[in-house]
């Protein structure tokens, strides 16, 4: 008899929660993502649910947008200050925040998170 253990039943919902981003992207968002390979696509969506777990995000749908969010923009965007003060914020339930950022950032604001993952890849 096989025996899953919860470690890898948690592993196994990580990656198809993974791949279910990645058609996401490739589907909705292709035009931020041109012919990036599955590969790496995964491993910043990846790094994106890491980076979001951080701000204590727990439901797929922020964690999702904000790994699709950190994918298309770069590693750093949540360093612009209007961002970083919205995913931090005391008051308001870790969930809730990603919806505040998507709805309320103004587009300078977006502009301004290109930046600063640009910054820490060292880009110009």
């Amino acid at each position: 008899m096989l025996t899953i253990r919860c470690e890898q039943m948690t592993a196994l919902a990580e990656e198809m929660f993974v791949a279910r981003l990645v058609r996401d992207i490739q589907t909705q968002f292709a035009e931020y993502v041109p012919s990036l390979e599955d590969a790496f696509l995964r491993e910043q969506l990846r790094a994106g649910l890491s980076r979001g777990r951080e701000y204590r995000l727990t439901w797929k749908s922020s964690l999702g947008t904000f790994a699709i969010l950190q994918t298309i923009m770069g590693r750093g965007f949540d360093d612009e200050p209007t961002i970083r003060s919205i995913l931090t914020h005391p008051r308001l339930p870790p969930d809730r925040r990603i919806d505040l950022l998507v709805a309320g950032a103004a587009p300078a604001t977006w502009e301004n998170a290109i930046r600063c993952a640009d910054a820490r890849a060292g880009n110009p």
